[in-house]
């Protein structure tokens, strides 16, 4: 089985989570004035900076904006395209309406199924297994991450 890229991992599983935890809901609230994509694009490229060059990807594919739903919003974060199981399609920042905090969840390439998905979340620089997500879509993860916060 394939090991997750580095670069890959290293922003989807440790930076962005911790950057969501450090600004809370100012990240989902306030868009920079460059927009989410070109800041998300240079946090990519920062990350890739501290890393081999073998281990560098390009940030051509990463995206982020805000999405507003019912009982929520959230920055959803395009990555490149996963290539080892725990590496992410998407990442979600989501600030439930009415809390102060905000939630983290990942949709991640499953490890035994290539075309498979594992729906998951970082809370306390802990990572949790939600169990199968959907389809590698955004309005698929969108709805995931809808129907986890509205089951507890």
């Amino acid at each position: 089985m394939a090991e997750p890229r580095n670069h890959h991992y290293q922003f989807a599983h440790r930076v962005l989570p911790e950057l969501a935890q450090r600004i809370g809901p100012q990240m989902v609230t306030e868009e920079p004035p460059a927009g989410y994509t070109d800041v998300l694009k240079f946090l990519w490229d920062n990350v890739g900076e501290n890393l081999a060059p073998e281990d560098r990807l390009p940030s051509d594919s990463v995206t982020g904006r805000r999405i507003e739903a019912d009982g929520f919003r959230l920055l959803l974060v395009q990555l490149p395209e996963p290539a080892a199981p725990t590496e992410a399609h998407f990442v979600a920042v989501v600030l439930p309406e009415d809390a102060d905090q905000v939630r983290y969840f990942t949709l991640e390439r499953a490890a035994l199924q290539p075309d498979a998905t594992m729906l998951g979340s970082w809370s306390d620089h802990s990572h949790f297994n939600l169990g199968p997500g959907p389809h590698p879509d955004p309005t698929a993860f969108v709805a995931a991450i809808q129907a986890r916060l509205t089951t507890r």
